[in-house]
């Protein structure tokens, strides 16, 4: 399931810089950002409180309060099954990386490279809706959808 729709990259990517028109609507996103990080956080906090399955790998904190969550992976044995699952709810989840970078046609020089934690998450890693728009309701949608997948 999770190499379906997976994404091959031909290239490396690059940095680039931003043209005008990016620049300045970044530059009016920017008076909010810490807004929508504060956001993102009580997210986070409500999932890491709430979601109590013992299938569900959650993600650890260091006691500091920089995370700014911009994705919130978790980790599942069963994590085709728990897509699913968790689609079949109503909530949608991503797979960012269902191919390691290391396989991937732009790192071809690194394939042949054993890199078991890599490969490891690779199959087990799942992103959880994490949006500052995220309405309670939404939230504890995503909650009740993870404690119930069995």
């Amino acid at each position: 399931m999770a190499l379906k729709n997976a994404t091959l990259y031909d290239y490396k990517g690059l940095n680039s810089r931003l043209d005008e028109i990016q620049a300045a609507f970044m530059r009016v996103k920017l008076w909010h950002l810490e807004n929508e990080i504060m956001s993102r956080r009580k997210v986070a906090s409500n999932y890491l409180k709430q979601i109590i399955n013992p299938l569900i790998g959650l993600p650890a904190l260091t006691g500091s309060n920089a995370h700014v969550w911009h994705l919130f992976v978790i980790k599942c044995q069963e994590r085709d099954k728990l897509l699913k699952h968790m689609h079949d709810s109503g909530v949608q989840c991503l797979i960012h990386y269902p191919i390691a970078p290391h396989k991937q046609i732009a790192y071809s020089e690194y394939v042949s490279q054993s890199l078991p934690i890599t490969a490891a998450l690779q199959d087990t890693v799942l992103s959880f809706p994490i949006s500052p728009t995220l309405t309670d309701a939404e939230q504890q949608q995503v909650v009740n959808a993870v404690n119930g997948f069995r």
